[in-house]
C-alpha cells in the first residue's frame, strides 16, 4: 500500500502567522512612507506563497478546497458580490487616478481577505491567528501611547496612530483585533486586555473608533465573554466609553477639563484638533482621511 505524503501544515501555519503579523502591524506601510518598497510587493509575496501551497496540494492529490466549509464559501460569495459592486462603481466613475487607486485597493483587499480566509480554515491555524491578533492589539495600543506622548508616526500630531499613520485606521484596527483575539486571553486577564486596548483607542481621539469599541463591548457582553468576576467592572468601562463618545459627538465643553488641558504641562501633547474633539476650541481643517 502506497504511503500518502503529508504536507507539513505546521510550517504553513507559521508562515501564515508571519504574514498576519507583517500586515496586521502596519509596519510595511510605515516603511513605504519612509521610502521603502511598495506594499504591492508584500501582497505579491503572500499570494506567491499561497500559489505554491495550492500547487503542492494539487501535486500530491490532496483536495484544494473543502466543500463542507459552508462559512468559507459564504464569505467567498460576499467577496464576489463586493467585487461586482466595486467594478460597477468604477464603470460609472470619472476614471480619475483616485477612482483607479480605489479600484486597485479594493481588489487587493478582496484577494488578501479570500487568501487568508482559505488558509484559516484549519482550526490550528485559526487559533494561532487569534493569538496573533491579541498580540497586535496590545502592541498597537502600546505604540499609540508612545506616539501620543512623542509624535513620531502619526500624520496628525496630538492624535496617536502608531505604524498605521492614520489615527482612525489605528483605532479601527485595535477595536477589531481586540475582538478577534479575546478567545485566546484567559478570562481572569481579559479585563486588563480590554482596558489596555481601550486606552490605545482613546489616544487616537477617533469618535468612530470609540463607537466601534462600544459595539465591541456590547457584542462581547452579549456573547458571554465578559461575564464572571469582573463583569461589573466591564460594565463600568463600557459606561466610561459611553461618556467619552458623548463628549466627542456633542463636543461638550467642560470647564474642569478645559482648565486641566490648558495647563502649560499638557500643551506639548495636544493640538488644536485634539482640543476640538474635547470641545475646547474652534474646528481646524485637517486631512479629510483623518476626520471621524
Amino acid at each position: 500500500m502506497k504511503k500518502r505524503i503529508k504536507i507539513p501544515t505546521l510550517s504553513t501555519d507559521w508562515i501564515l502567522l508571519g504574514f498576519v503579523l507583517w500586515f496586521g502591524s502596519g509596519i510595511y506601510l510605515y516603511i513605504f512612507t519612509q521610502g521603502g518598497p511598495k506594499p504591492l510587493y508584500s501582497y505579491i509575496m503572500f499570494l506567491t506563497v499561497l500559489f505554491f501551497y495550492l500547487l503542492s496540494r494539487a501535486t500530491l492529490n490532496i483536495p484544494i478546497f473543502n466543500k463542507k466549509e459552508r462559512s468559507f464559501w459564504s464569505f467567498i460569495l460576499w467577496l464576489i458580490a463586493y467585487l461586482i459592486f466595486v467594478m460597477v462603481g468604477f464603470l460609472y466613475s470619472s476614471y480619475s487616478e483616485i477612482a483607479k487607486q480605489r479600484l486597485v485597493t479594493a481588489i487587493e483587499i478582496i484577494l488578501l481577505a479570500g487568501s487568508f480566509t482559505y488558509l484559516m480554515t484549519s482550526s490550528k491555524a485559526l487559533k494561532k491567528v487569534s493569538a496573533a491578533m491579541a498580540f497586535l492589539a496590545l502592541f498597537a495600543a502600546i505604540i499609540n501611547f508612545w506616539d501620543f506622548l512623542h509624535p513620531v508616526f502619526t500624520k496628525s500630531p496630538g492624535r496617536a496612530a502608531g505604524f498605521y499613520i492614520n489615527p482612525n485606521e489605528s483605532g479601527y484596527f485595535i477595536a477589531l483585533a481586540m475582538v478577534a483575539g479575546i478567545l485566546e486571553i484567559p478570562r481572569k486577564q481579559r479585563l486588563f486586555y480590554l482596558f489596555a486596548c481601550s486606552v490605545g483607542v482613546l489616544f487616537t481621539f477617533s469618535r468612530s473608533a470609540y463607537l466601534m469599541v462600544l459595539i465591541a463591548f456590547i457584542g462581547l457582553w452579549q456573547q458571554g465573554q465578559l461575564r464572571g468576576t469582573y463583569s461589573r467592572i466591564a460594565i463600568l468601562l463600557l459606561c466610561l466609553f459611553a461618556c467619552i463618545v458623548t463628549m466627542g459627538v456633542f463636543t461638550i465643553s467642560l470647564d474642569k477639563i478645559a482648565d486641566l488641558l490648558s495647563q502649560p504641562s499638557t500643551q506639548s501633547y495636544l493640538t488644536q484638533d485634539t482640543q476640538v474633539r474635547f470641545g475646547l476650541s474652534a474646528p481646524v481643517s485637517e486631512d479629510p482621511s483623518t476626520i471621524a
